[in-house]
Parts: structure tokens; C-alpha cells; sequence
């Protein structure tokens, strides 16, 4: 488990040794922990970290939304991978980011689980981003379904989790094919074809197992 002293928030420059970023576990953050949701609704957890050769600040954007009912409607992670050399980056500066992600999770479904959905991009015009080596942004998309699946005992709830396939993020449905495809099937996601948008769609459904409940 991190320890909290390694997690610094915005505005502070005080950070440890850069860690080797396939090192990295997202859910060991506990971004949606108790004591980082004491925080405040919206915060940011950034931590240096080392691709190959060169040094990047990872940076993991927190939003919790609640209810009229005081409990969590939906939140949000925001994974951004930012050249060490930029000034201190906030939430709303992806656009500067080399690699950026997002998880979604809405805990207002009708069925009871948790609907989540993912995105990930790379930016090639994006300082840093010739350093990044290929396959980096695969790797991050690996650690985000990681995450996803430990978060079953975070929130003690079932987890359905929903990928598409929009060509308006870039990707032809070719090559989109060839890097997702293998990944949802060895993780044991089920094709469902195309929705009402077009887009084809992939689910898998993660099961919160009630012995497996941690202490959050």
C-alpha cells in the first residue's frame, strides 16, 4: 500500500523519487478511499514517474458528485501522463497531456451495478510525446481495466463496464480492432455489435464478492 506521506496534492512541490511507471498501480492510490474523499469533491493526486528514460509527472484528477441524498452519484478519474518540464499541471489541462485517460462511474443505473465507461488518447503534438515509447498508452488502458476490476470491493457493488469504438477519437475500426480486440477477449469481455450510435460495443461484468470486502 502507498503510503499517504508519498501522495502530494496540487500546489505542492515536495515529491519523492520518480517510480518506474509499469511499477504503477492506480487502485494502490486509493483515489476513492475515505481518507482522499475527505479531501474535497474535486482533487488531484500527482506522482513522478519514469518511462524508459525519461521522467513524467503522472497525475490522477479526482470528481465526486453527489446526490440530494448525500450519497455518490457518480465520480471520475482523469489519468494524464504531462512532461516533467511543464509548470504544475491542473485538471483542466489534458489538452498538454501525452497520454490521457478517463474512467467514468455512474451509480445511477437501473440495474443496480455500477456503469462505467472508458477513454484513452494519445496527443502527438504534446511535449514530451516523441519520448514516449510505443505502446505506453496500451499499457496505461491495461492499468485503467486493473483499476476497474478492484474497485468492486471499493464501492461493494457489481461493475459494468462498457467500451466503444468511436472513429471520432481517431482510431480506424481496423486498427482500433488490432490493439483492443485481443485485450477484451483475454479479459473476457463479450461482443455485443453495434448500439443505436453505431459504435461497436464490448461489456464485461465485474462481481463485488462480499467476502473480498476491504475496509474502505
Amino acid at each position: 500500500m502507498t503510503d499517504s506521506s508519498e501522495i502530494k496534492g496540487i500546489g505542492n512541490e515536495t515529491f519523492r523519487a520518480p517510480k518506474d511507471f509499469s511499477e504503477i498501480d492506480f487502485s494502490e492510490l486509493e483515489p476513492f478511499g475515505e481518507k482522499n474523499l475527505a479531501r474535497g469533491k474535486d482533487y488531484n493526486i500527482r506522482l513522478p514517474v519514469q518511462i524508459e528514460n525519461t521522467k513524467f509527472n503522472l497525475v490522477l484528477g479526482i470528481t465526486v458528485t453527489p446526490g440530494n441524498d448525500g450519497k455518490i452519484h457518480f465520480c471520475e478519474m482523469d489519468i494524464s501522463l504531462f512532461d516533467q518540464s511543464l509548470s504544475l499541471p491542473g485538471k483542466d489541462d489534458f489538452f498538454d497531456a501525452t497520454i490521457y485517460g478517463t474512467i467514468t462511474f455512474d451509480f445511477t443505473g437501473p440495474s443496480g451495478a455500477v456503469e462505467t465507461n472508458t477513454v484513452i488518447t494519445r496527443n502527438p503534438m504534446a511535449k514530451g510525446a516523441e519520448n514516449l515509447p510505443t505502446g505506453i498508452g496500451v499499457e496505461v488502458y491495461q492499468k485503467m481495466l486493473d483499476f476497474i476490476s478492484k474497485q468492486t470491493e471499493v464501492f461493494k457493488k457489481d461493475i459494468m463496464h462498457k467500451v466503444q469504438h468511436s472513429q471520432r477519437l481517431g482510431l480506424t475500426p481496423d486498427k482500433w480492432n488490432k490493439i483492443f480486440v485481443p485485450i477484451l477477449t483475454e479479459r473476457g469481455y463479450t461482443d455485443k455489435g453495434k448500439n443505436r450510435s453505431g459504435d461497436q460495443e464490448w461489456t464485461k461484468l465485474y462481481k463485488h464478492n462480499p467476502e473480498n470486502a476491504s475496509s474502505h
